[in-house]
């Protein structure tokens, strides 16, 4: 997965360099393209062109990211600073996960 933190025509850049690169998914976190009006309408079609033709798996824009706190991959792809923790419990047949804001 590639992430994704940049605005206007650097997204379409990043995005295209992850999909040339063979990225199976890309995580854009700023919230949107409409800092200016028809040139962001046309970054976001130019986005989901970008995505389509490389059969990426897109995450956002606008999100705060990506958290999976399954034990065997503990992904924390967010701008919260979360931590994925690894909790406990006595009567758990096996450990549980926690994530912290």
């Amino acid at each position: 997965m590639s992430e994704v933190s940049a605005t206007g025509d650097q997204v379409l850049e990043f995005a295209a360099e992850a999909a040339a690169n063979g990225a199976e998914a890309l995580l854009v976190l700023p919230a949107s393209f409409q800092d200016d009006g028809v040139a962001s309408v046309a970054r976001g079609e130019r986005l989901l062109e970008i995505v389509r033709d490389s059969g990426l798996r897109l995450v956002g824009p606008g999100t705060v990211g990506v958290t999976n706190t399954a034990p065997d991959v503990r992904l924390n792809a967010t701008l919260t600073g979360a931590r994925v923790l690894r909790v406990c419990r006595a009567h758990a047949q096996r450990p549980r996960q926690l994530v912290l804001g």
